[in-house]
């Protein structure tokens, strides 16, 4: 078995589970393992009844009193009851429809109990707890994201079969003498140490180990884009209309954004495209900037697209520009998917024929 083995043909899964991990982006062994834990419940730390904090999620190691009584209070639903002890308090456990947690709860036995405890401080409750034998349950438990059919305890089942034969899955892409320098852990063993976790520092560094890995071939990826950037012929600007631009707005700009418009048009004419990330709080101007260097490349002959990520954004856009150039001879188009197909092939055709200026849309 390798990284690349069809995820069907593990134990336990067959062609019917497997469409079901398909829905989760599992289809290989390599994407089970790098099919990486949402968030982890710590069940190493154990608390007594007494001293559990309320509506908070604890740990709590309790022997069960009797076998959980059922009761059915509609068609749907059972309820299924019991009591615990840890030998100084009591605790009701309350378990609802979940036949199989409350038939494998047996009287005299001891468990882990996880989950959020009210009731009072007579007596206190957990409500629908996860349940762990003592022996195997005290230790960081993974949870995945999942889909129906699915649940956590199965993920994590077929990721412990997976690493249990005790192969490396992976070929690290950091050198060793990167990861000896930075204190880095191994790849594979921070694979298994995000999905079976030896200790919370363990898992940090793990942890650590896969974020400098992302941001490392992020980083590599913005140097490529950097390096690929291509030559190109140079927007001929003849004139900044950015002055005149001015004039159309209510407001006096900034000088942050006098500095932001005056920079990006010089680089605009330049031979190497321009690739430019304009930051700026919510309410900043952001949208004015867009604005003027629009206003400069349509008079200069050119037309410009204005995209957004919403559609709602778009029609927020549009209107802001359609008002600022309300006076002007630019014309200004809309073009989302809530757009009619006759009304989308109009607006194509104006582009085309060069009758639109400047049109708005979404990504």
């Amino acid at each position: 078995m390798d990284r690349s083995t069809n995820i069907q043909y593990l134990k336990g899964v067959g062609e019917k589970r497997a469409k079901l991990l398909g829905k989760l982006g599992i289809f290989t062994v390599g994407d089970l393992l790098r099919f990486y834990p949402r968030e982890y419940t710590d069940w190493s730390r154990v608390t007594s009844i007494a001293a559990a904090p309320f509506d908070e999620p604890c740990c709590i190691r309790a022997t069960v009193d009797h076998k959980p009584r059922g009761a059915k209070v509609s068609k749907a639903m059972t309820i299924y009851k019991t009591v615990a002890t840890d030998g100084e308090s009591l605790m009701n456990i309350t378990i609802f429809n979940s036949k199989y947690t409350a038939e494998s709860l047996e009287a005299g036995e001891e468990y882990l109990f996880y989950g959020k405890v009210g009731g009072n401080f007579h007596r206190r409750e957990m409500t629908s707890p996860l349940v762990e034998r003592v022996t195997t349950g005290m230790r960081i438990h993974p949870i995945y994201h999942l889909t129906a059919g699915i649940n956590s305890k199965y993920i994590e089942k077929l990721i412990r079969q997976v690493l249990s034969s005790g192969d490396d899955y992976f070929t690290d892409c950091l050198p060793l003498s990167l990861r000896e320098k930075l204190c880095l852990m191994e790849f594979n063993r921070a694979v298994r140490e995000m999905h079976i976790p030896t200790s919370e520092d363990m898992l940090n560094e793990a942890r650590r180990r896969m974020i400098f890995e992302e941001l490392f071939i992020f980083q590599l990826g913005l140097m490529k884009l950097k390096g690929n950037r291509r030559e190109t012929t140079p927007v001929s600007i003849s004139r900044d209309f950015t002055d005149e631009y001015k004039g159309l707005l209510p407001f006096e700009m900034t000088g942050a954004q006098k500095r932001a418009v005056s920079e990006s048009v010089s680089q605009m004419t330049s031979q190497i495209t321009m690739n430019r990330l304009l930051q700026g709080d919510v309410g900043s101007g952001k949208t004015a900037v867009a604005a003027a260097l629009i206003y400069t490349v349509v008079k200069n002959g050119y037309q410009c697209a204005f995209m957004a990520p919403t559609e709602i954004l778009a029609q927020q856009h549009f209107r802001t520009c359609a008002a600022l150039f309300e006076k002007t001879d630019i014309k200004t188009e809309l073009l989302t998917g809530s757009v009619t197909a006759a009304n989308k092939r109009a607006i194509k055709e104006r582009l085309k024929s060069g009758e639109t200026d400047l049109v708005i849309g979404t990504h």
